[in-house]
């Protein structure tokens, strides 16, 4: 059988099988057709030898959302690139701002932490610069709601608020959200009564939560399990070692005996011994040092 295109040599890794071996593989109008270690013969020939050959990779955790980013995330192997811990306020005009030009598939989840505070006055001049950034396309993602609604985070909403935030949720939901992002870590003014209600939102609409959990390590990881268990919420908590630091096996231990008692959490961590954030956020608040465990010699590697 003669292909298009072999690729000869290649260390092929397939995470569905568990493919981690020296292979050839033979493409043909332009699906894979054969993954052999025997010789294939093709009109193209292309030695990948000492490269890795691999699925495109799905990055549930981009901040950026332009093409100047996803150029580095194409060269990572990233083919689709999900900004899921915040989200994207004002989602149906930023899906049309990014079609036919994103070099690789994107997506995002509802901006719960912006749209919560829709509608109070003293923050909607905010969100008309921020609709006509995401219309232009000009839309920055975290840096951009930072700038405008970083004060806004501090507010705690009223009955008729948070009734209020569930239709928005609702409705950002229909506009193409992949879930809930709560990033409830930069979110002060959220009360526990008000994440509660998004947890039974997404329990009832069996759609995910993406969570950057509060200040307080693994308290706070039990929290967010707590609340999903309770609701049937799917979860997945981010970069859960930055959130809990010293205690990473203990709260990887939790998710763990969630999965095991077929609860739907799931988590991430990254692979460096180091974190980036605003100094503008919430998480450096009064006390951050008690919360966090460290000082300002930590907030800077001179190394660098």
């Amino acid at each position: 059988m003669t292909f298009d295109i072999v690729l000869i040599g290649g260390r092929v890794i397939d995470p569905e099988t568990n493919l981690d071996a020296l292979r050839n593989i033979g493409i043909r109008d332009g699906r894979i057709m054969a993954i052999s270690s025997e010789m294939l013969t093709g009109d193209q020939i292309i030695d990948v030898s000492d490269l890795v050959v691999s699925s495109g990779f799905i990055d549930l955790h981009v901040h950026g959302i332009t093409n100047q980013e996803q150029e580095y995330q194409v060269r990572d192997g990233v083919t689709t690139a999900l900004e899921l811990e915040f989200g994207v306020p004002y989602l149906a005009e930023w899906y049309r701002s990014r079609e036919a030009k994103a070099m690789i598939n994107y997506g995002a989840s509802v901006c719960w932490a912006v749209d919560r505070v829709r509608g109070i006055e003293a923050v909607n001049p905010a969100f008309e610069e921020v609709q006509h950034e995401v219309s232009a396309g000009d839309y920055r993602g975290i840096p951009s709601v930072m700038n405008h609604f970083s004060r806004a985070f501090s507010i705690e909403l009223s009955d008729t608020g948070k009734v209020k935030m569930l239709e928005g949720i609702k409705s950002a939901l229909t506009e193409g959200g992949v879930g809930i992002g709560v990033p409830i870590g930069y979110v002060g003014g959220a009360s526990r009564e008000e994440v509660f209600k998004i947890y039974q939102l997404a329990g009832e609409m069996h759609v995910p939560i993406f969570s950057h959990v509060r200040s307080g390590g693994t308290m706070a990881v039990q929290q967010a399990i707590c609340d999903a268990l309770l609701t049937n919420a799917p979860l997945h908590i981010v970069h859960i070692n930055s959130v809990t630091q010293s205690e990473i096996g203990l709260a990887i231990e939790m998710v763990q005996t969630a999965k095991k008692q077929g609860f739907d959490i799931t988590t991430e961590l990254y692979p460096y011994p180091a974190g980036s954030t605003g100094l503008q956020t919430a998480i450096f608040d009064e006390g951050w040092q008690e919360r966090l465990g460290v000082s300002y010699d930590a907030l800077q590697w001179v190394a660098t």
